[in-house]
């Protein structure tokens, strides 16, 4: 059983990661405090640390978890710029993150809150509310034919380009590793960051935060741009200057902002501080801008992403146990998966699976990472060096991942698993394969859920006799 500490815990937090597949493997440990030097000793007895955005997990902090026996950081965003990734790595301390939980939350965001910026929806909202259904003062504009530049892209700053060349825009880009193909291929050019700045109406952020990346949007910068820019930043606070942000609106420079990061939000953001005074001026004086509109960092927020960003921390965890390479593309620094032991690769202790169904064999692949059996019952799973065992399978879903391939999805009918060291043999009466989950679980529901009482009792018979059969082989085999 692996014990991990969660820091900065909200509500969503909990319930998404206590129901991702395997978590009964997992002991949790919620705290709704951050973690920082000041409150690491609460990480005592725990071989993971799960952390979010505005947790600090700086040398001094890492140093008395690496003393409490931590072997992993799992941050469950996509940015990484509040951990000391250098120190831990020199510390035996691996780190991982979710790189692309879902772009397509950020992005449509994005584009909601300028939609409602430029609309003046959230005015008009709180008016019609009031009984006042005047419109006077909610004049907008449209966002076709007018020249959006969008910095940065990656996924999700590709994705935003796309939704808005969709409403007409004419979608300028801009990237120190530009996709010229990518561009070509929607309509999109790439121009360098003095011409995108000039000549567009509405900016975009869509890059991360490093040193080269801090405060790009500063007083030098704000002046290059059109009078009356609109600009958008769902992805790091600190990119924008927020003193000069704050003369160009003063100005009249600036027509506008829409912000889901603040510079400063640490000591604000994901808390309820509605009956306190906001200490934090600069960020009381922009809310009482009539042309700035702030959410709290929530474009993440969906339950899309917070199953992936579940899915993703899970495995992760999981796989410190198991000492298995972490998902690819989620490692930050040197790391490796390490309790007491040498780096492993993928193919170090992998398994093979093979699907029979009554006259064929469905399915047989080798070095298989972790195997998920989800069904209305509940859900278990297999690790490589989980010990040998037997189990019924009821209708459900299978899920298994291979590095060369990812993951699988199959839906099979009721059966057995027998797990012999690497092998795992699944036995059932029918399986379907398919990409799309929704509509397997339809399958399951449809095709292999409904019986009539005589069926199901006669299943449940011969269910019951497999496993013993299976058991009594698996005993044989050890003699």
């Amino acid at each position: 059983m692996s014990i991990v500490a969660v820091f900065n815990t909200k509500p969503y937090d909990r319930e998404y990661l206590s129901r991702a597949p395997d978590t009964e493997f997992i002991s949790w440990r919620f705290h709704e405090f951050r973690l920082s030097a000041e409150t690491a000793s609460a990480a005592a007895g725990a071989q993971s640390v799960c952390l979010f955005v505005n947790d600090i997990a700086d040398r001094t902090c890492l140093e008395i978890l690496e003393s409490l026996g931590v072997k992993l950081i799992a941050l469950r965003c996509a940015g990484f710029n509040n951990v000391d990734v250098d120190a831990a790595t020199a510390l035996g301390i691996d780190v991982v993150r979710v790189p692309a939980y879902s772009p397509h939350a950020v992005a449509e965001h994005t584009v909601a809150l300028l939609l409602t910026l430029v609309r003046k929806i959230h005015r008009a909202y709180n008016r019609v509310r009031e009984m006042n259904f005047s419109l006077s003062g909610l004049v907008g504009f449209e966002l076709h034919s007018k020249t959006v530049g969008i910095v940065g892209t990656g996924k999700i700053g590709k994705i935003t380009a796309e939704i808005f060349r969709g409403f007409g825009a004419d979608v300028l880009v801009h990237d120190l590793l530009p996709d010229v193909e990518w561009a070509a291929a929607n309509g999109l050019r790439y121009e360098d960051i003095d011409t995108l700045l000039a000549t567009s109406d509405i900016i975009s952020l869509h890059v991360p935060l490093f040193a080269k990346s801090w405060h790009m949007l500063n007083d030098k910068t704000l002046a290059q741009m059109r009078q009356g820019v609109i600009l958008v930043n769902t992805s790091r606070g600190k990119l924008i200057d927020t003193t000069a942000l704050i003369t160009a609106l003063k100005s009249g420079h600036v027509g506008g902002v829409a912000l889901d990061v603040y510079e400063e939000e640490e000591s604000v953001f994901f808390e309820d501080l509605s009956g306190r005074m906001l200490e934090d001026d600069k960020l009381s004086l922009l809310l009482n801008f009539p042309n700035v509109l702030i959410t709290s960092h929530q474009a993440f927020l969906t339950h899309e992403a917070l199953t992936e960003i579940a899915h993703v921390t899970t495995t992760n965890l999981r796989r410190l146990e198991s000492r298995v390479a972490y998902l690819p593309g989620t490692t930050l620094g040197d790391v490796g998966p390490s309790i007491d032991a040498p780096p492993l690769t993928w193919s170090s202790s992998l398994m093979n699976l093979k699907i029979l169904l009554p006259f064929r064999v469905f399915a047989e692949t080798t070095n298989v990472s972790h195997i998920v059996a989800e069904t209305s019952e509940g859900s278990f799973g297999l690790l490589p060096h989980r010990l040998d065992c037997v189990a019924a399978l009821v209708p459900g879903i299978l899920t298994y991942e291979t590095e060369a391939e990812g993951e699988f999805f199959v839906a099979v009918d009721e059966g057995v698993l027998v797990k012999t060291g690497s092998e795992v043999l699944v036995s059932a009466r029918r399986a379907l394969r398919g990409g799309d989950l929704a509509q397997l679980r339809a399958s399951v529901e449809k095709e292999f859920l409904t019986l009539d009482k005589n069926e199901k009792s006669m299943r449940t018979a011969i269910a019951k006799l497999e496993v013993g059969f299976l058991h009594r082989f698996v005993a044989f085999t050890h003699e």
